[in-house]
């Protein structure tokens, strides 16, 4: 009796979807962007999710999504009240990890907010490290212990780029590349970039430090090659500085350039003099006080 009954019904849901498929492929007038709404400061949404904590989470972030979606097909790229969604959305839920990663990339680039972007890493960097062993995390109904200590060096290595690309500040892009780089199961790159980003800035001794640690921890002969020649040019630049001055001192003092290295040491301008990587003296003109390093490949 219900058969021609049901397939009546089925019959009608099936006409609807087509027709609001059909509507939705031939409109001409783009649908109203969802917009977002004011948002109390996350420890009171806290309080008033009543410890559905998660599930208050899921639906700002399904929120924001839309929320975003509809800006780009609107090409409108005004999208104020953001940072208070991702604010509650990470203090209901820690371990949200797609939170911490797309709110970074929006609020820095969409938004030019690098700071704000910042705030949020660094909220999940504290989380995911200083708390991967705590039962907080344990317990977490997203993240599994394994799956923090495997994603954590992100965070830190994800705020490196936020300073070099949005700050353009290479020292505090290395000095975060350089906190990625200890968290275990971080890549090679980490150590690279910060050592890279060092000599930039002009930190030869954290340059040096972290090409000794590329060196150290390389798994394979380019990596090690690499760091190797690295530190030899370091070595090089430093120890060329170093006679570079005591040859100055020596030609203001006595109005002429030493007739060999040794003077420098024989007059105390030096305690001793310094060698290349290979044990060799370095290059030196007598007649025009050049000094030089031995041709090393760039890094």
């Amino acid at each position: 009796m219900l058969r021609p009954f049901v397939a009546l019904l089925l019959a009608m849901a099936i006409g609807l979807q087509t027709h609001l498929l059909h509507s939705h492929l031939t409109r001409t007038v783009l649908p109203p962007a969802v917009e977002t709404v004011w948002l109390p400061p996350a420890p009171v949404m806290q309080v008033l999710a009543l410890g559905y904590d998660h599930v208050v989470a899921d639906v700002l972030w399904l929120q924001v999504i839309q929320y975003y979606g509809g800006k780009l097909i609107a090409k409108d790229q005004h999208m104020p009240n953001l940072w208070p969604y991702f604010d509650a959305i990470t203090t209901l839920d820690p371990g949200f990890e797609e939170a911490y990663y797309f709110g970074s990339y929006l609020l820095a680039d969409d938004l030019g907010k690098p700071d704000l972007a910042l705030t949020l890493l660094d909220r999940g960097r504290r989380y995911f490290t200083e708390s991967a062993a705590s039962d907080a995390v344990a317990s977490s109904a997203r993240v599994s212990p394994a799956r923090v200590s495997r994603e954590a060096w992100r965070y830190a290595y994800q705020m490196g780029f936020i300073h070099f690309f949005y700050r353009h500040d290479k020292a505090e892009a290395s000095r975060y590349f350089q906190m990625a780089g200890t968290v275990p199961g971080a890549p090679p790159i980490c150590n690279r970039l910060a050592a890279a980003l060092s000599e930039e800035v002009g930190e030869r001794d954290t340059a040096r430090r972290m090409w000794g640690l590329v060196y150290q921890t390389a798994t394979d002969t380019y990596t090690r090659a690499r760091a190797e020649r690295n530190l030899a040019r370091l070595k090089g630049e430093e120890d060329i500085e170093t006679l570079r001055n005591a040859l100055d001192g020596f030609r203001t003092q006595n109005n002429r350039w030493p007739t060999t290295l040794d003077e420098l040491v024989q007059l105390n301008w030096l305690p001793s003099l310094p060698v290349d990587t290979n044990r060799a003296a370095y290059p030196y003109d007598a007649q025009t006080g050049a000094v030089r390093a031995p041709l090393i490949g760039s890094h």
